[in-house]
């Protein structure tokens, strides 16, 4: 729930009550723990949680994993390290045990080093940890880090790199790119049938949306591309009560005769959604997350065949004629993680995959406002 601390972290990036109101992209790790027993990975890191204030909706939440998995010093070859390659890292905490309407943190992992063990107890060693420069230079230039705090400076240099290379980009542009270049490696997914949503949100809960990839977040990738969308509307007004008020349509350019034409073959579509919310503090919050955020944004995007006036009358009731029924259905089987989860805190992304003639279909994207407080 919500803290003093996580309050200020989120009016911080929004800039709440600055003039100017300058707007940021914040990193901060999500807290280690020191696991002593090998045999209690990664169970114990279930059970702890990221520490305050990563439960901040507007910052970006770094936890750990790890590609370290050898020693190479000459007489620690043989020692066997805890966490498989691209696993979690020993180090790193989860919101596993967080109530379900809150915040999908960490937001995203990235390296945080490995631990060896032996019998039974688990041990650092500088190969199985990041290379980084050294407080007291003046002995040695050069030390060695790990944990959650490495992981949220390799995170920090990305958003950096995408902020020099699209200097107009908004704080919460960045913070979408970032987490829309992410992937789950095989080493997190390791083990696990992604059949079920209620699996797929147990692993947003161990890695966020994964590890993210600096090439595909500052260029078009081969075999991708990437639709970016800065706007901002009003989305409610004061009449009486409060009101909803404006919401977005988005026009999607597919190339539509080259999804129709290689038909069934299997394409896969990203939406990621950022907003910064205006938080309100308070000590009865533990259960209503829509009383924390000033407004609450869902995006949905057109169902197979579904005609454009049909689309905006399911998500708009002001276009409905009198007599409308809800058309039901769907296709919440094709998203990965699915409107139910998907929608936590003011970070939100889907990952829609179907045959190409089916994406064809769908051309429209609407961005509209629930409730806030």
């Amino acid at each position: 729930r919500p803290t003093a601390w996580s309050s200020a972290t989120d009016k911080f990036c929004a800039a709440v009550g600055e003039e100017p109101a300058i707007r940021r992209v914040l990193f901060q790790s999500a807290g280690n723990w020191e696991c002593k027993q090998a045999d209690r990975y990664p169970d114990i890191n279930r059970e702890w949680s990221v520490h305050d204030p990563g439960q901040a909706w507007n910052a970006i939440t770094v936890g750990a994993i790890t590609h370290k998995d050898s020693i190479r010093t000459p007489g620690h070859e043989h020692f066997p390290t805890i966490a498989r390659r691209g696993a979690l890292s020993p180090m790193s905490s989860t919101s596993c045990g967080w109530n379900p309407i809150w915040p999908i943190k960490p937001d995203i992992v990235f390296e945080g080093g490995n631990q060896y063990h032996s019998n039974n107890q688990l041990w650092k060693h500088a190969d199985l940890e990041l290379l980084t420069t050294n407080a007291k230079f003046r002995e040695r230039l050069l030390a060695t880090a790990d944990g959650t705090s490495s992981a949220s400076v390799l995170a920090a240099r990305i958003g950096a790199a995408i902020q020099r290379q699209y200097p107009t980009a908004w704080p919460e542009t960045i913070r979408a790119l970032v987490v829309h270049s992410a992937e789950w490696t095989d080493g997190m997914k390791h083990g696990r049938s992604l059949s079920s949503k209620s699996a797929v949100a147990d692993l947003l809960r161990h890695y966020g949306h994964g590890e993210p990839d600096v090439s595909c977040a500052l260029r078009t990738a081969r075999s991708a591309v990437s639709l970016v969308i800065q706007d901002e509307f009003r989305p409610f007004k004061k009449d009486g009560t409060i009101k909803t008020n404006e919401m977005r349509f988005h026009e999607l350019p597919w190339p539509k005769d080259a999804l129709e034409a290689i038909g069934t073959a299997t394409v896969s579509m990203r939406v990621t959604l950022s907003y910064f919310i205006e938080p309100n503090p308070g000590p009865r919050l533990t259960n209503d997350n829509y009383r924390y955020g000033s407004c609450h944004l869902r995006f949905e995007v057109t169902r197979p065949l579904e005609k454009p006036e049909d689309f905006r009358a399911r998500i708009n009731a002001a276009d409905r004629e009198p007599a409308y029924k809800s058309p039901g259905g769907g296709d919440s089987n094709r998203w990965e993680i699915g409107s139910d989860f998907r929608h936590r805190g003011s970070l939100h992304q889907d990952t829609w995959v179907g045959p190409a003639a089916e994406l064809a279909s769908k051309p429209c994207l609407a961005i509209y406002p629930v409730n806030g407080w």
